[in-house]
């Protein structure tokens, strides 16, 4: 069974989410959405596949809308989605 992790990160949060998970699971791969995105056929066929993604402005960055809107993915892959944010009150 293969499975993938897709992540993007600013601060680096998300890929620390991403990196654990993908230990956690063993995926074969964690891949930066950022240099995803570049391709013009961007695919996966893993039956696992993660998506790790800061929360902006109360939603996705653009890059990961992008990217969910432009990756082709099997029909009956297991998808899953984490969304890390800040703690405002804890400064």
């Amino acid at each position: 069974m293969s499975k993938t992790i897709y992540y993007f990160t600013g601060t680096g949060n998300s890929l620390y989410v991403a990196k654990k998970t993908a230990e956690n699971l063993a995926c074969d791969s964690v891949i930066a959405i950022a240099d995803e995105i570049k391709k013009d056929n961007l695919s996966c066929d893993s039956d696992i596949i993660g998506i790790v993604t800061p929360l902006y402005c109360s939603g996705l960055p653009k890059i990961v809308s992008d990217f969910l809107n432009k990756i082709n993915l099997k029909k009956d892959s297991y998808i899953f989605l984490f969304v890390t944010a800040g703690n405002p009150s804890s400064s």
